[in-house]
């Protein structure tokens, strides 16, 4: 659907409980992100459906371009969660698929 910066796994969380048809979050490190800065805040990407770990893989390594941190520096994906929704408005037991 999306992805958006934010601070905790709880704002990610009310950001899908926001969006329309959001069923599942992976709030996850984005190394060498373009822009990043010294706060290192999450990556927050939001699904339609919730995803199991061998759905929802990403290695990294996606070529950047751009010019920082370096000319098409790869991206690396570090500390990487999914919750999915135990229904389609409400969080109440988070369920972590990974």
């Amino acid at each position: 659907m999306t992805f958006f910066l934010t601070d905790t796994v709880d704002e990610c969380m009310a950001q899908c409980d926001s969006t329309s048809h959001c069923t599942f979050v992976n709030p996850h490190y984005d190394v060498n992100r373009m822009g990043c800065d010294a706060s290192m805040q999450l990556t927050c990407s939001l699904f339609t459906e919730c995803l199991s770990v061998t759905a929802n893989t990403n290695c990294g390594g996606q070529d950047q371009g751009g010019d920082e941190p370096e000319p098409g520096s790869p991206t690396a994906i570090v500390d990487s969660s999914g919750y999915c929704k135990s229904s389609p408005t409400i969080w109440g037991r988070r369920i972590k698929v990974y």
